[in-house]
């Protein structure tokens, strides 16, 4: 017996992963969103038989299962990602550092107003 010599490299994000596994952790990723979008769907269904009906926005996090399941549930209604979680994934991509400016720029950039065209 002898040792075999196994490289995994290192992610941007700061995770290892080895690169032979890639096709696996895509279909994981799949399975995982049917899974989210059929536990969404059951969730969003129960609001409407509580009584919830006519939603026309709906303001969530980008979780694709979640996504499709508003999309199905409220027909027509529009979606809106939710500005906290938006916020969180940017400055996670921004130095320590730099967050508090990067996020006042960020602010002012929800604080506009909307420009209607018509």
């Amino acid at each position: 017996m002898g040792n075999l010599g196994l490289r995994i490299p290192k992610l941007m994000e700061g995770t290892f992963f080895p690169s032979f596994l890639e096709p696996r952790r895509m279909t994981e990723k799949a399975i995982l969103s049917v899974v989210q979008e059929a536990f969404w769907h059951e969730f969003l269904k129960g609001l409407a038989s509580r009584g919830l009906s006519g939603a026309k926005l709906v303001i969530s996090d980008a979780h694709e299962g979640l996504k499709k399941a508003i999309q199905k549930a409220f027909l027509g209604a529009s979606w809106q990602r939710c500005t906290v979680h938006f916020m969180r994934n940017a400055l996670a991509h921004v130095p320590r550092a730099a967050q508090q400016m990067v996020a006042s720029y960020i602010r002012t950039i929800f604080a506009q107003q909307t420009l209607l065209r018509g």
